[in-house]
């Protein structure tokens, strides 16, 4: 099938007759502008397209709450041969739109309407100068249909003027040009495949969002084909229009349009907008630009917009009212508490060594008594809990405060110096400032023991004999005298003691005297 336009029919008649056809054709013309049928005004460019009375185009409309309406009046007159563009629009029910042609003429089967635009195109194939009718149909989010009848004038093509032509023979569009001879275009159209995604496909009309080019006469997306309907093609691939990156149309991309702690979602190919988990917008803007409120935490909207907690200092500056886990209530400073209750007289107890780890009922130890210097309250952790300071020479060593500081670890020969610390009872006999003593010289050596006070020898662990407090060189226990505190006197004179074999010391006559 070839399209091609026809402007007047060839008339074969003298001069006066045609100049009679003109004028009444002209008279018609006239007729029908004045009825509204679309006609172009006087010097109006028959083949521009236009908008008359088209308002906006498909987008225009919203949820206002009216009916769904096509508002658009009349259509602007088509020319033979020349592209054809007119927008048309709708008002009320819940956009976007879904746009279509419900029924037309057959004279006006090249006409399109892009169905999310609501654009009408093509290129007349014949004159229609009473105009031919067109029935449009949209469709809002609710699944509501609205129509509307409109007429469409289509003029002869210009003696001589060269003209595009589109052909959909074999179901492949081919585009060329065709030149207007006494005000009609030839029947063929002589051309190529198309590359216009405008004029494409087995109808040469708009390829539509489900492809981004027309290839070889035929809609394609990227290097394949066209997309399904239920799919459009975003960057060269086929993508469904129903998820939160791609909601409707590709360029929809609702996750880009949330503001701070929002979560978008897609439904019915409409971005949709929720504040996170316990994040609420109490703000007059859309929750779409941002939820600002931290539900649990927010004094100004405590658990719920509007619930303010009057964040105004109470009690001489010494707690305030807050909000926690969404629920007012009060805050203290450091080292105070509400014991009562009662938000109204605020923090109403110190923390302090009277009342350290509760409510009431928790003094610390009382300094003077068990040997304490000092009692104090400090932070341990998330709370508070008693600590003691001893006096001079004590030490807690169970680490129990309840009974002070109970070793006196400068005279405690069990606990010397420090707890555990134990004096050895061979070596000292007291614990003096904190240190083993015996008698007032400190700890005796190793092979000493202290005795009254003294360090003396020790004849069991001294290997000869001892004199005073100390074990001679070179002897051993069998010179040592009785009590093993000295040698022996010799009872025969010799140079010096030798070992007595019996009773006595030295040999006479080869026995021991």
């Amino acid at each position: 099938m070839v399209w091609y336009g026809l402007s007047v029919a060839k008339l074969k008649i003298s001069i006066e007759g045609v100049v009679m056809r003109a004028a009444a054709i002209w008279t018609f013309l006239v007729v029908m502008g004045s009825l509204g049928c679309g006609m172009p005004p006087s010097g109006a460019d028959s083949g521009a397209g236009g908008s008359a009375g088209g308002g906006a185009g498909g987008g225009a409309g919203g949820s206002s709450g009216a009916p769904l309406a096509i508002v658009t009046q009349s259509l602007a007159a088509a020319t033979v041969g020349q592209a054809y563009a007119q927008s048309v629009s709708a008002t009320g029910g819940k956009a976007p739109y879904i746009w279509g042609v419900s029924t037309a003429s057959a004279e006006l089967s090249w006409l399109h309407i892009d169905s999310t635009s609501g654009q009408l195109s093509g290129i007349p194939t014949q004159a229609l100068v009473a105009g031919g009718r067109v029935t449009l149909a949209v469709t809002d989010q609710a699944a509501t249909t609205a129509t509307k009848e409109l007429a469409l004038v289509v003029l002869g093509c210009t003696e001589g003027a060269v003209v595009d032509c589109v052909s959909s023979a074999n179901g492949i569009c081919t585009t060329g040009k065709q030149q207007c001879t006494n005000g009609t275009l030839p029947a063929d159209c002589p051309g190529s495949l198309s590359v216009d995604r405008a004029r494409c496909g087995t109808s040469c009309g708009p390829c539509g969002p489900q492809a981004d080019s027309c290839t070889g006469g035929a809609c394609t997306c990227g290097s394949s084909a066209a997309c399904s309907s239920a799919q459009a093609c975003c960057g060269g691939s086929c993508t469904p229009l129903d998820s939160v990156n791609h909601c409707g149309s590709c360029s929809n991309d609702c996750q880009a349009q949330a503001g701070p702690n929002v979560a978008a979602v897609c439904a019915s190919g409409q971005c949709a907008f929720m504040c996170k988990a316990d994040y609420q917008n109490c703000s007059t803007s859309p929750t779409s630009n941002g939820c600002g409120s931290f539900r649990p935490a927010d004094p100004r909207n405590c658990g719920a917009c509007g619930n303010d907690c009057a964040p105004t200092p109470l009690d001489a500056g010494t707690s305030w009212w807050g909000c926690d886990a969404g629920t007012c209530q009060i805050v203290c400073q450091t080292r105070t508490r509400d014991c009562d209750g009662d938000f109204r007289n605020g923090c109403e107890q110190p923390i302090d060594v009277n009342h350290c780890t509760a409510c009431n009922a928790s003094s610390c130890p009382v300094a003077g008594t068990n040997h304490i210097s000092t009692s104090n309250c400090v932070v341990s952790g998330s709370g508070f809990a008693c600590s003691i300071v001893c006096m001079s020479g004590y030490t807690n060593c169970d680490t129990a405060i309840n009974n002070g500081c109970e070793k006196n670890t400068a005279g405690d020969m069990a606990n010397c110096g420090t707890c555990g610390h134990v004096c050895d009872p061979a070596l000292t006999d007291n614990c003096t400032g904190g240190t083993c003593m015996c008698g007032s010289s400190g700890v005796c050596a190793p092979d000493q023991r202290c005795v009254g006070g003294q360090c003396v020898c020790n004849s069991t662990s001294c290997t000869g004999c001892c004199s005073g407090n100390s074990c001679l060189p070179g002897t051993s226990n069998s010179w040592c005298g009785f009590g093993g505190l000295s040698c022996r006197p010799c009872q025969w004179p010799m140079p010096s003691c030798q070992p007595c074999t019996a009773i006595g010391c030295g040999t006479l006559g080869g026995s021991c005297r």
